[in-house]
């Protein structure tokens, strides 16, 4: 079957959107019986399973870098973020929260300007427009 990569891409974007809607679904369900580091405990679980295929694959060795004091502090903030969203998923209106969601590419756009010096085109202005 000869699908093109627009098609494709289009393809990966709706299944992360439903994977992540379903999430957020999930995890506001249970979060009356469970803690929230139970929550992501068991997220990063179900996460570790996908992952295998790919690492018996590929090797470990695909995972290795030259960074891994920056890939530590990548992870430390992925947890503390996760946790946050899992938390908002239980206290706020879902509504809410999916409009602060939405903010996050302006956020980092800016932050990306301001203090990694990135050129702000008229093509990435347009698209955050």
């Amino acid at each position: 079957m000869n699908i093109s990569k627009n098609l494709l891409g289009i393809l990966y974007m709706l299944t992360g959107t439903f994977f992540l809607t379903s999430m957020s679904v999930i995890v506001r369900h249970v979060a009356a019986d469970l803690h929230i580091f139970e929550i992501a405990f068991f997220r990063n679980i179900f996460g570790l399973i996908m992952l295998l295929p790919f690492l018996v694959k590929t090797g470990i060795s695909s995972l290795q870098t030259e960074n891994m004091g920056g890939m530590a502090l990548r992870g430390i903030f992925h947890t503390v973020a996760m946790l946050c969203y899992f938390m908002a998923l239980t206290l706020m209106p879902l509504a809410d929260l999916s409009a602060l969601t939405f903010l996050g590419p302006l956020v980092l756009t800016f932050y990306a300007v301001l203090l990694l010096g990135e050129n702000l085109g008229w093509r990435r202005f347009s698209g955050l427009l």
